[in-house]
Formats: structure tokens, C-alpha cells, sequence
């Protein structure tokens, strides 16, 4: 690799964020190789954050500013056929700010991070695994992006990483400290994985059950953690007889480099590429 030239290595797009099918190691996506073997031996630790797509939707002012026409159009363009019953699980009342964006922030957080989580969760549980599923719902105090757009962030994708192993924004927009909170949640999500990986089981400070596909037990990763049931429960059931988009060659698909990238720019290129 040191020997090849960087060009072709970054501009190809047959890279993903998930795990790449080439037919010697990973043979096939993840979960479908889940449902026919799982080593029942291996616990695991599962999770979302709350929020995740909002790094890709809400960093750019276009974007925040689309109209519920716009969400509609790109709703329409991924799944042509189910648009009406897609955008009727997500009514625009339920958001408070930017309702269109958040929206489809929602909708791709819920089609490329929590239901597939839910789903290897399952999988795991039904062959035996003691999966340990949570959701990170804390919000920084001290944060990498700036307090205009961080009001509309939330959880984000990647919002965990500096708490869990235990180290501030080196350089945040505007100076900032971790607050009493930011510790906290840092050193209690610390002991989360340290205690599993001594003992494979989470050190948490609520109880937190192995999963299991009736009670559907989750752990949620805040300020005063709590324990929660079936989260998203109406939701992922519904997306599991939604058709995947034509353009998307698997369930992962669409955390494709160009994809996201697209995400983060306007609705327009976002339309301009699947189309």
C-alpha cells in the first residue's frame, strides 16, 4: 500500500463506512452472516446515538432550510412508491426546530443506524449471544461545533467518542471545559467498557439485561441513564417491510462515501447522485 499512488485510493466509491463485501473475508453483509452462525460465546456491545444523522443533514444552512416539499422529493427519490406512509411515520409537529431536516435526519438515522443495530441485536439474542444494546442520548456541553449549529446536532454520530475515551475537544469553536456533566457521563461510559472487557458485562449504573427479542431491553447512555423497552420498536418494524431504494445494493448501502458526502452539501446534489 505504502507503494501505490494516493489518487485512485481516493477517488474510487467502491469503498463504504461498512464492512466491504470481497468475497474472501467478509463474504457477505454482516447480519445475514449473523443469521447463520453466532457464536454464542461472544457477548457484544450494541448501540446508537440518538441523533446520528444529524452530522450529515445539519451542517450546512441549505440543508436546514429545506422545504417539506424538498424532504418530500428526496424521500421520493430513495423510496418512490412507499413516500406517503414514510413521510406519515414521521410528521413534521413532532419537531420543534427545522421540522423538514429533522425529519429526514430522523429517517436516515433510524434506516442506517438503529434498526440494523436492533436487528444484528436480535440476531445475536435469538443464537445465544449476550448482546448488550444502548443508545447515547447525552449531549456535550463542550463540543467540537459551534453553539449556533450545535442546538440542532444533538446526540450526533461520533458525539461519543472524545467522552468515552475520556478526552476533551483539543480545539472546540469557542474555548470550553468539560462541564461536571461531561466528566460524569465520560467516566461512567469508561467504566461501561472497561467492565465489559474485564468481565463481559457492561459496568453500568442501571441495571442493563443482556437483549432479548421480547422485552427488548436498552440502555440509554445519559446524563441520568435510565433503562428503556422496544425503542423505535413501531418504527423499525415498520422499515422491515419497506423495500430497500433501487440504488441501494444492500442494507448499509447508503452509508456510502458519496452518499453521505452528499448529505452534508444541499438537497439538490443529494437528488443529483441518486438520480
Amino acid at each position: 500500500l505504502h507503494a501505490l499512488p494516493l489518487a485512485p485510493l481516493g477517488t474510487t466509491d467502491g469503498a463504504s463506512y461498512s464492512p466491504v463485501l470481497d468475497g474472501k473475508i467478509v463474504v457477505a453483509p454482516p447480519n445475514m452472516l449473523l443469521s447463520k452462525h453466532v457464536e454464542p460465546d461472544v457477548p457484544v456491545i450494541t448501540g446508537t446515538n440518538a441523533q446520528s444523522c444529524t452530522l450529515f443533514v445539519m451542517r450546512v444552512t441549505a440543508m436546514r432550510e429545506m422545504t417539506s416539499a424538498t424532504l418530500a422529493k428526496l424521500v421520493a427519490a430513495l423510496w418512490p412508491k412507499d413516500v406517503d406512509q414514510i413521510l406519515a411515520h414521521y410528521p413534521l409537529s413532532q419537531y420543534s426546530l427545522v421540522p423538514p431536516a429533522s425529519a429526514w435526519a430522523q429517517i436516515l438515522s433510524d434506516y442506517i443506524f438503529v434498526c440494523p443495530t436492533r436487528a444484528t441485536s436480535s440476531i445475536l439474542a435469538d443464537g445465544g449471544a449476550d448482546a448488550f444494546l444502548y443508545k447515547f442520548a447525552y449531549v456535550p456541553d463542550c463540543d467540537i461545533f459551534p453553539p449556533d449549529l450545535h442546538k440542532y446536532l444533538g446526540a450526533y454520530h461520533f458525539a461519543e467518542i472524545p467522552l468515552v475515551f475520556g478526552n476533551p475537544p483539543l480545539i472546540p469553536p469557542v474555548p470550553c471545559t468539560w462541564s461536571p456533566s461531561d466528566r460524569n457521563v465520560s467516566l461512567a461510559m469508561r467504566h461501561i467498557w472497561t467492565g465489559f472487557a474485564h468481565a463481559e458485562l457492561p459496568s453500568s449504573l442501571v441495571d442493563w439485561p443482556a437483549y432479548n427479542t421480547t422485552a427488548r431491553p436498552l440502555y440509554i447512555i445519559d446524563e441520568a441513564p435510565s433503562l428503556d423497552h422496544n425503542y423505535r420498536g413501531q418504527l423499525c418494524d415498520f422499515w422491515a417491510n419497506i423495500p430497500p431504494p433501487s440504488v441501494i445494493a444492500d442494507s448499509h448501502a447508503l452509508a456510502r462515501p458519496a452518499l453521505l458526502q452528499a448529505l452534508a452539501t444541499s438537497p439538490e446534489h443529494i437528488l443529483a447522485l441518486i438520480g
